[in-house]
């Protein structure tokens, strides 16, 4: 039904996000129970040999995706290697209960089976088009250049915070090819951003500003300007006090961490 969703309604329910869905522990139980019933009544080899198995298609299907990061790979064509090998496990369970009492043909559709409904998960898991995008491999550069330069920020926040508080981020998740995001991600993600769209003092930047109730904001910037952040602040009657800046950089990447303390009035 998922991949119907996704396949003929042009859904996002697969997507990238989906890994942090509430219904993958659900979902990783039933597989669980599927591959239980397959080898119930099997000796034990054949299930250990089978987990080894699927385990393995697991591991296949992200590799063929992403080892080349070839786009082709991806989007349609993940669903369609994804709900064919979903109909070949289908058919090979529907056997297994037919063979259940040939020695070979049993085991060897079984196998089928489970090998054929965890490669096609995974597959359309990995293969979805909004993965692909966000977790493109192909900027290996970049990445490197955002962990040097966030594990330099780290330690230079807890110093200038001090308590082990944790930092109120502001940010543009659009600049630097999203590094920004990526330094914030280190922290708790959803507990530590006011928003995401600096210089846009938008609704939800209010609402996080009142839930979270900061004493210090910090901007993530691509130059010292901070696209002039911290004047829209002022400008919308949040009260900062400038505190201190650093600038950080790595290869191409540059990052201006600006700390900011928010006036009580």
């Amino acid at each position: 039904m998922l991949g119907l969703h996704e396949f003929a309604l042009g859904g996002y329910f697969m997507e990238y996000l989906y890994y942090f869905n509430l219904l993958l522990p659900a979902m990783s139980l039933c597989f669980g129970a599927f591959c239980f019933y397959l080898v119930r009544d099997m000796p034990r080899s054949v299930g250990v040999g089978s987990v080894v198995a699927i385990i393995a298609a697991i591991e296949a299907a992200l590799l063929y995706v992403y080892w080349g990061d070839e786009a082709g790979r991806v989007g349609t064509v993940g669903y369609w290697v994804g709900g064919t090998l979903m109909g070949v496990a289908a058919i090979s369970t529907f056997a297994r209960v037919l063979l259940s009492r040939r020695f070979f043909l049993g085991p060897a559709s079984a196998l089928v089976a489970g090998l054929a409904f965890a490669g096609g998960s995974a597959y359309a898991f990995n293969g979805s088009l909004g993965t692909f995008t966000r977790g493109d491999s192909h900027s290996r550069t970049a990445s490197a250049n955002t962990f040097q330069v966030a594990m330099r920020i780290v330690p230079y926040l807890r110093r200038e915070l001090g308590d082990g508080r944790l930092p109120a981020f502001w940010y543009d998740d659009t600049a630097a090819n999203g590094a920004h995001v990526g330094i914030q991600s280190l922290y708790y993600f959803s507990y530590t951003y006011l928003g995401r769209d600096m210089p846009k003092v938008n609704g939800d930047f209010k609402t996080r500003l009142a839930t979270i109730n900061p004493e210090v904001i910090v901007l993530l910037c691509s130059d010292q300007s901070c696209d002039g952040g911290p004047d829209n602040l002022r400008s919308k009657g949040i009260p900062i006090d400038f505190r201190t800046e650093h600038r950080f950089a790595n290869g191409d990447l540059q990052v201006w961490v600006k700390i900011f303390d928010l006036t009580r009035v």
